[in-house]
């Protein structure tokens, strides 16, 4: 019997108007360029952000992505596509932390292609205003306000998927690495023998090795609330986080010194003595911070997503095979028509 999605696509190619023969050769077009977009490093920005979208289960931005890849550099400098994919990684992000609905994101894609497609030269700019612009709890892109809050009070390890947990104590492990810090890849949820858990300083159970001072300076805090935000969390190796598990702070935090390597441990937990001293996990002391703060870079709003790397019109790169074959562009870049036509094949 027939597939669903087999009926779609003929009925699809009947009454698009528009050759077999054109239509499969736009299809091994998008191919070749999802290959491309396959084949970036996993320790460059658009890498870890193609890992992301795997950890949050997601594919629906794929044609938007598929569009601005297909974008020659003369006309969408790379730079630009760069700021484009970071609006994009921080609508998911964001929406994903505060665990908002995704039910309308095929919408809200095909939207952003049609945008794009109407200024190419300029995508990034048109995807970052369409962003700005939605509104409602199925659309709208979080305020620093609102994901800064978040981390904050919430707890955010019993609210949140693990996978998730992780790769937001990624991201601000990256963001924490300076051009000064030995440049060594921060692992993920995808380097299997490499892979971080997620570990409380303040442990789960900590009445037996952090008791509560004796001043009454923690009266008004909840702990069993607060270890379970950012503040009190971090990343360890599958090794190193059950050997530390219920350790008193002064020896947990010799054991991190010794074996962790993360910024994210070493620079700001273990190096910070006020700890122990005032364990309101909500923040951690001494750091340059607060936990909410850091998650914003990681994560930037329209007025924050500066262009980054190269910015200049660069001539046509020559892309060899299927990617040639069938490439029509308008002035500019591909035409609406060219981007409505991607849509509809992703819908297919």
């Amino acid at each position: 019997m027939r597939r669903a999605k087999e009926v779609a696509l003929e009925k699809w190619l009947r009454s698009d108007g528009a050759p077999t023969e054109v239509t499969f050769a736009e299809l091994a077009k998008y191919a070749d360029i999802y290959d491309e977009i396959e084949r970036h490093p996993a320790d460059g920005f658009e890498g870890r952000f193609l890992y992301r979208m795997k950890v949050m289960d997601t594919a629906t931005p794929m044609p938007l992505l598929l569009f601005l890849y297909g974008l020659e550099e003369q006309t969408l400098s790379v730079g630009r596509r760069i700021r484009a994919v970071r609006a994009i990684d921080s609508y998911l992000v964001r929406r994903a932390t505060l665990n908002l609905s995704n039910r309308d994101y095929n919408n809200v894609f095909r939207e952003l292609v049609e945008a794009a497609s109407h200024r190419p030269q300029q995508a990034d700019d048109a995807v970052i205003e369409a962003l700005a612009a939605m509104t409602g709890q199925h659309r709208f892109w979080p305020s620093d306000a609102d994901f800064r809050a978040f981390f904050e009070r919430e707890p955010i390890y019993t609210y949140l998927y693990r996978r998730q947990v992780r790769i937001l104590l990624e991201a601000l492990e990256h963001a924490l690495r300076t051009d000064h810090t030995e440049q060594l890849v921060v692992p993920n949820g995808d380097h299997l023998g490499a892979k971080l858990t997620i570990e409380h300083i303040m442990p789960q159970s900590w009445a037996e090795n952090w008791p509560m001072p004796d001043d009454g300076s923690e009266a008004d805090i909840d702990r069993d609330v607060l270890v379970h935000t950012l503040g009190n969390l971090t990343l360890a190796t599958a090794r190193l986080n059950p050997t530390i598990g219920n350790m008193g702070w002064e020896e947990k935090r010799s054991w991190l010194g010794r074996h962790s390597l993360l910024r994210l441990t070493h620079g700001t937990v273990s190096e910070c003595a006020a700890f122990v001293a005032r364990p309101a996990v909500g923040r951690r002391l001494g750091a340059e911070t607060d936990p909410g703060a850091w998650a914003l870079p990681c994560f930037p709003r329209h007025r924050d997503l500066a262009v980054t790397g190269p910015t200049a019109l660069r001539p046509a790169r020559r892309r060899v095979g299927r990617l040639r074959a069938g490439r029509r562009t308008g002035e500019g870049g591909r035409s609406s028509r060219d981007s409505q036509r991607l849509v509809r094949i992703s819908d297919s």
